[in-house]
């Protein structure tokens, strides 16, 4: 089959005509036609409204839900509802009849996947191409903290044109799964929750079954493929198929390694690779809301960056209060920069950020990780450029980060005392690469936290930025206090500025069209929209906190193009009405284990491994996952690299930070201290910057208890 063929003409899923069960009344303005699939725990029927078929799903509850697992349903409807995205199918109303949630959504019409394969493979690329139509629909999902948790090849159709789509989103399952589509920690093989990298392995499966006509573990039952998947791990599918490229082979048993952490850790990896495999060009997957009501300050950093491509170098500053939209505002410049190929350097500092020139160092290693998801072209000429501009000072500049390393292949050199000799080479290297690329882009952001060392490399290239095409943007809080006494490195800093923007609250049409973009079909005159405007007072980040509480709490319901708030459920929330008022409320609607975990991470760090969070707080593996998995569903934690995780907001650790007591705060860093340090690898990339951390444990924790 290839996406030129057109497929024969089918009303849908397989029907045959059927009553309405007799406990199921007829809703008002639906007429239930036929039934569409029944399951164990939902059944699904055709239905009509205004002349229009539309899928409605009706749920059983399972033996102990409770009203949580409802409220839950009613949250992930209309999380979907505000994704809107095209590819998956729209929710047009939610509701519940008793007990039995019911949800009513497009009707996706076409064949099961299950029926295209009907137990012989398909060719490689048409493969492919179904496993990506599915990917990036599946990681706008995710990115909204959504998890299909239900993936098998009958959950895709594939329509008229070849292209395949979603007939659900899994609303509802509970993270059950298929069998022979279970991922080992749904199977009970592995004690490790459910998450994105869940549905991703069963792509996975759907992926060889394409390629080979069956599925890589065969088994009766749950018990069986646990058993089975403990054991060994999933054949590399050209065992059953000779024909397939050795770089498919790797993207599939990578797709179905038995642990998370050694998967794909998100869709827009596994989209990336597949496009590179289909010789397409990426697409940029962030679903962040493109800036809205900065318009103004927009098109001023534009006009700068223009003249950074003439070869004059500009500097902006970018101040305002948490939560006004510094971030969203960069992030919009940067997506802008990346689309014409231009190197970015993205710099986050943090108030206790261990490592010298920490913030610079990840940068660099994001540079050249990223370039790896680029088609060949593109990459190689980005790699050319870094190794010429790194020139002679290159087994120098290997110690700035570990791809750094492995591209210009040195490596580190002994420690000696050379930070101003290394300073001087960083500076020089990202001139040299600006130059090479005819512009680049350097973002600080929270620079009024910026690292001693950061903060000389900057105050060089500050020094000469006026003659070198780099776009150097940093963005300061000015709800901080002032240091005492300024740096009058930080001072040159701040003052070597062509453009100074403070941020001030967002005005009523930028809320607005804020509104309008998260939740599609608001009437902007209705309560929940007065609601949101009057609780945020134009800061984004407090309107959209307030939003996701109200969501979460399963008080927002999809119907028919627009929104219904509970009125009485939202006034009994009492939320309050600043950034880290909202991160507090938030974190005290967690499991107070969870609260518990997310501390111990917090002092851990802003970017930490599980395993060193079981370590340090004397928890047990699976408490550690679960509390992971509920942070990670709220969007508080999200997962970066192999199994490690980060903290999406820097208010939400210092938030916990700052709940812990003195002492207890010495003594989890003590603790630390002696945990890492006893896991320290000299041979790991990360060594010189585990080291740094351990060092700053033992200042923070108990000094004299451990002086040398």
């Amino acid at each position: 089959m290839t996406r030129r063929q057109q497929l024969p003409r089918s009303a849908g899923q397989p029907q045959r005509q059927v009553s309405p069960e007799p406990e199921l009344p007829q809703l008002p303005g639906l007429d239930v036609i036929a039934e569409l699939t029944a399951d164990s725990d939902r059944t699904s029927y055709q239905a009509r409204r205004y002349g229009v078929d539309y899928r409605l799903t009706v749920y059983d509850p399972q033996p102990g839900e409770s009203t949580s697992t409802l409220r839950r349903f009613r949250r992930d409807a209309a999380l979907l509802a505000e994704l809107a995205h095209p590819r998956l199918p729209a929710v047009h109303e939610v509701g519940q009849i008793g007990d039995r949630p019911y949800l009513v959504t497009e009707l996706v019409s076409g064949r099961p996947l299950t029926d295209v394969i009907a137990g012989a493979p398909i060719s490689v690329s048409d493969a492919m191409r179904l496993i990506l139509d599915v990917v990036e629909p599946l990681t706008a999902m995710h990115r909204q903290g959504l998890v299909h948790g239900d993936l098998g090849s009958r959950q895709l159709i594939v329509l008229e044109d070849g292209s395949a789509r979603l007939h659900d989103a899994g609303i509802g399952t509970g993270g059950r799964g298929n069998l022979g589509y279970l991922a080992p920690e749904q199977s009970g093989a592995l004690g490790r929750p459910v998450d994105n990298r869940t549905d991703l392995y069963a792509l996975g499966v759907v992926l060889f079954e394409c390629l080979t006509g069956t599925l890589p573990f065969l088994a009766e039952d749950r018990g069986m493929l646990a058993e089975l998947q403990a054991e060994r791990s999933a054949a590399d599918p050209r065992t059953l198929t000779g024909d397939l490229p050795e770089s498919l082979a790797l993207l599939v048993t990578t797709l179905l390694a038995r642990e998370p952490a050694d998967r794909y850790q998100s869709g827009a990896e596994l989209a990336a690779d597949l496009r590179l495999l289909l010789g397409e060009p990426p697409l940029d997957l962030d679903d962040t809301a493109k800036v809205l009501g900065r318009g103004r300050e927009l098109d001023l950093i534009n006009e700068l960056w223009d003249q950074v491509h003439r070869g004059r170098g500009r500097g902006v500053a970018v101040r305002g209060i948490a939560g006004v939209g510094k971030t969203s505002l960069i992030e919009e410049v940067l997506r802008s920069a990346r689309r014409t190929g231009a190197p970015v350097l993205s710099l986050t500092c943090r108030r206790d950020d261990p490592e010298p020139l920490g913030p610079l160092r990840r940068a660099v290693d994001s540079l050249i990780r990223d370039a790896d998801t680029q088609p060949v072209t593109q990459r190689n000429e980005l790699h050319a450029r870094v190794r010429s501009a790194a020139g002679r000072a290159a087994p120098l500049l290997a110690g700035l980060s570990p791809a750094l390393a492995g591209l210009l292949g040195h490596t580190r050199l002994p420690e000696i005392d050379r930070h101003d000799q290394f300073a001087a080479a960083v500076s020089q290297f990202i001139t040299e690469l600006a130059l090479l690329s005819g512009g680049l882009v350097l973002v600080t952001d929270d620079a009024d936290l910026i690292d001693p060392s950061t903060l000389r490399m900057m105050s060089l290239l500050a020094a000469t930025l006026a003659d070198v095409p780099i776009l150097s943007i940093c963005c300061f809080r000015t709800d901080r206090p002032e240091p005492s006494a300024l740096d009058p490195s930080l001072a040159a800093l701040r003052a070597a500025t062509d453009l100074d923007l403070v941020l001030e609250p967002l005005e009523r049409p930028g809320v607005d069209g804020l509104l309008a973009a998260r939740l599609p079909g608001l009437d902007l005159d209705s309560p929940l929209a007065r609601t949101l405007r009057e609780h945020g007072a134009g800061n984004p980040f407090v309107m959209l906190a307030h939003l996701r509480t109200i969501v979460d709490a399963g008080l927002l319901h999809p119907h028919w193009g627009s929104w219904l708030l509970d009125e009485e459920g939202r006034d009994q929330l009492a939320l309050p009405d600043d950034p880290l008022g909202m991160v507090l409320a938030e974190l005290e609607t967690l499991e107070p284990t969870t609260r518990g975990v997310l501390a111990v991470a917090a002092v851990t760090g802003w970017r930490f491994r599980p395993a060193d969070v079981t370590a340090i707080g004397g928890l047990a593996s699976e408490q550690t996952f679960t509390a992971l998995a509920e942070a990670t569903d709220r969007g508080l934690v999200e997962l970066t690299g192999k199994g490690d995780y980060r903290f999406r907001h820097a208010r939400t650790r210092e938030a916990l930070l700052a709940g812990i007591e003195p002492e207890e705060s010495a003594r989890l860093h003590q603790h630390a201290a002696e945990v890492l340090g006893a896991l320290l690898d000299q041979s790991s990339p990360s060594y010189p910057a585990d080291c740094y951390a351990i060092a700053q444990h033992y200042l923070l924790g108990r000094p004299s208890d451990s002086p040398d």
